[in-house]
């Protein structure tokens, strides 16, 4: 039985891969989920490139394809490239394949950037978020919401700066979504569990209940427990349960700058409507705003 987004890994079975009317060549395995296979290739000029394939039941074909739909709409320096995409047949009539090619960065991600650091500086971490925001901020412009926004999903370039990427779990026009019957309660949890990273969510989307509103809102709140995991290192919360709670400031935070604290009061605020935009944390986060 394939699921949405069941492996296609078994079919990397030799070193060459035919996709986007051209040859790539099989370098090495970079990643694999639930929902993903991601490995390294080359392409004829030489260039190093990521290719990522998802295998899906045909009736899922305009899910699975949000991702390229999304990348489609938003240019940005700060946001991986989407260099192609297709849909292509599987030997299983029933399966396609969706096949996806994104720049290799050599430089590898901000979590492992954090790892080997410990903690950012606040000049770094202000600097980081600048550029995250920023991005997440063009894509609510632009009727995306990423809602997987976390430090294994950006990546460093050859410039040193940052961009953001895998839109595998975005959602396309939508502003704020109301949930007014079980059923769509039942699927917007399903959806959550499925295609969102639990210590990133916001409480909209942990305590989902009749009448709940989820929108772009749910970025900031994962721009805050990033901020939080750069500056300290660790999670602002114990559990995604926590989140419901009032937010009681770390020791750890309390000697940060105003500045970074207001920053992370700011996108941590457990009420969406007042929690501010990734527009207003890259105006705070550049030094506009004080």
């Amino acid at each position: 039985h394939l699921t949405m987004g069941a492996s296609c890994s078994s079919l990397f079975s030799s070193a060459d891969i035919f996709a986007f009317s051209e040859t790539l060549t099989f370098v090495a395995p970079l990643a694999e989920t639930q929902i993903s296979t991601v490995v390294i290739v080359r392409r004829a000029d030489g260039t190093r490139c990521a290719y990522k394939t998802i295998c899906f039941a045909k009736e899922r074909r305009e899910k699975v394809e949000r991702e390229a739909a999304a990348q489609r709409r938003v240019s940005h320096p700060n946001l991986v490239v989407l260099l192609a995409h297709e849909v292509a047949p599987t030997p299983n009539a029933d399966v396609l394949e969706l096949r996806l090619l994104f720049p290799f960065y050599e430089g590898g991600t901000l979590a492992e950037a954090l790892e080997r650091a410990g903690t950012m500086s606040e000049v770094e971490c202000f600097d980081i978020l600048a550029q995250l925001s920023a991005a997440i901020a063009l894509c609510h412009e632009r009727g995306v919401i990423h809602r997987d926004l976390k430090l294994t999903n950006v990546y460093r370039t050859a410039d040193e700066s940052w961009v953001l990427g895998d839109f595998g779990s975005a959602l396309l026009d939508a502003e704020t979504v109301t949930f007014s019957t079980r059923e769509e309660l039942g699927a917007a949890r399903d959806d959550v569990q499925e295609l969102t990273t639990p210590e990133y969510r916001a409480p909209e989307q942990v305590s989902l209940e009749l009448g709940s509103r989820c929108g772009a809102a749910v970025d900031a709140w994962a721009l805050g427990v990033a901020l939080h995991q750069l500056a300290f290192g660790s999670n602002p919360f114990d559990s995604p349960v926590a989140t419901l709670s009032e937010r009681s400031r770390t020791k750890a935070e309390a000697g940060a700058s105003s500045r970074l604290r207001g920053l992370l009061d700011g996108l941590l605020e457990r009420d969406q409507d007042a929690r501010i935009t990734a527009a207003a944390a890259c105006e705070l986060a550049s030094g506009n705003k004080v």
